[in-house]
């Protein structure tokens, strides 16, 4: 088994740059702890930085705010960076069909198939939606 590894999730990121997000504050809390390396080492995935990213842009119509979240991910400042392989989207897919009715989405779903994959255990994120499936740290 593969220890001391966290999955973060974008929603954790997102909210770190926006000072106006209701989990501004814990996620700085969350993000200093992840560098720090009190929770192991971050894994971050394509998925996360296609989704922080556009997410950023589009909410916030801010590119440097988008550009700088993912050259923070790219440079593996938060953790390691990890590309989806199609074994890894294939399991994602399989993940998708039996918990999409439980609110996951896709990329959500792909980070569960990455914990089975490293057998990490914990996810850095807000979503309520990962309770019961993974020990989420929020």
């Amino acid at each position: 088994m593969v220890s001391n590894l966290i999955l973060v999730d974008t929603g954790v990121i997102a909210a770190f740059y926006n000072s106006r997000d209701d989990h501004h504050s814990r996620s700085l809390v969350l993000l200093n702890n992840l560098r720090q390396g009190i929770y192991g080492t971050g894994i971050l995935t394509d998925y996360i930085l296609d989704e922080t990213v556009t997410l950023l842009f589009a909410r916030y119509k801010k590119a440097d705010v988008a550009l700088q979240a993912g050259e923070v991910i790219i440079t593996e400042k938060l953790g390691k960076f990890l590309p989806m392989s199609f074994d890894l989207i294939k399991k994602t897919w399989d993940k998708y069909q039996k918990l999409i009715s439980k609110g996951l989405s896709f990329t959500d779903c792909s980070l569960l198939a990455v914990a089975e994959y490293l057998e990490c255990n914990d996810i850095l994120s807000f979503d309520k939606e990962f309770d019961g499936l993974i020990n989420r740290i929020s």
